[in-house]
């Protein structure tokens, strides 16, 4: 708690972009386009500077791209650059026949790992905020 009354509200505000940044970390769920990953994200906070580093660090090989659909901004990545480009609108080509069995496989395992006899809503949504499932594989 931060006693200073002009502090509090900024320190409130930097806690809530760091917490959602560290959310994002964990919810973010890239589609396989053949050559390159796409990720689609709408955070409250701008956030994609905050977690970008951590996608090159995990996938420093890979092509990928997360797009912040509120703010038309995306991180594109490439073995050997990294750049922030703005984007009006992102057109994706329909997913794959294989992408679909990849994402029919990650439902099944997050429909089998689940004991039915703990399940809770309110114990899902304060681990995983309905404002993050529409661009989670899982919950599609």
């Amino acid at each position: 708690a931060v006693a200073n009354e002009a502090v509090a509200p900024i320190m409130a505000a930097v806690k809530s972009v760091y917490n959602e940044a560290h959310k994002m970390k964990e919810f973010v769920r890239f589609t396989d386009y053949g050559s390159s990953l796409v990720s689609v994200i709408e955070p409250t906070h701008n956030v994609l500077p905050l977690i970008a580093d951590h996608f090159c660090d995990r996938l420093p090989q890979e092509t990928f791209m997360i797009y912040d659909k509120g703010r038309g901004v995306a991180f594109v990545h490439a073995p050997d650059t990294q750049q922030f480009v703005t984007l009006d609108e992102l057109q994706l080509p329909p997913t794959s026949e294989e992408e679909k069995k990849f994402r029919k496989l990650w439902k099944l395992f997050y429909d089998t790992v689940e004991i039915k006899e703990r399940h809770s809503d309110r114990g899902r949504m304060n681990h995983c905020p309905k404002h993050y499932w529409r661009h989670m594989t899982e919950f599609q």
